[in-house]
């Protein structure tokens, strides 16, 4: 198994927990193991009838504050909580993806459908 921070699993599945939204995502961001952020999704603006309504991914709202220097060489944990509390496939979907590779976090993390830990690298 992929060595994790001490922690880092029960920081996502605290911040997924905090979400309002039907499918609950956290995400943490460490270096050198060293916890750097946490995030969780949420909408962004409430709908309207003439507006959609959209959600900021907890990938993005781990990042938010965090410097670019802070962030280059990074690694980050994103899941997903079922109603049940147990954990589900948490992959980051593309456009996250290429928002996680153009800031420089070099490995996520992310459970699959059968409690696998998988790892995707990035840069």
């Amino acid at each position: 198994m992929a060595k994790l921070p001490q922690g880092a699993i029960e920081l996502a599945i605290s911040q997924a927990k905090k979400s309002p939204m039907l499918h609950q995502h956290g995400a943490v961001i460490w270096k050198n193991n060293t916890i750097l952020g946490a995030g969780y999704n949420y909408h962004k603006a409430p709908p309207t009838t003439s507006s959609r309504r959209y959600s900021i991914h907890s990938e993005k709202d781990a990042l938010n504050g965090l410097r670019q220097d802070q962030i280059y060489g990074a690694s980050m944990l994103a899941i997903r909580v079922r109603n049940d509390g147990t954990i589900s496939s948490g992959a980051p979907c593309k456009g996250c993806t290429k928002l996680l590779t153009r800031k420089g976090i070099k490995k996520v993390y992310w459970y699959d459908d059968n409690d696998n830990l998988n790892c995707t690298y990035l840069n």
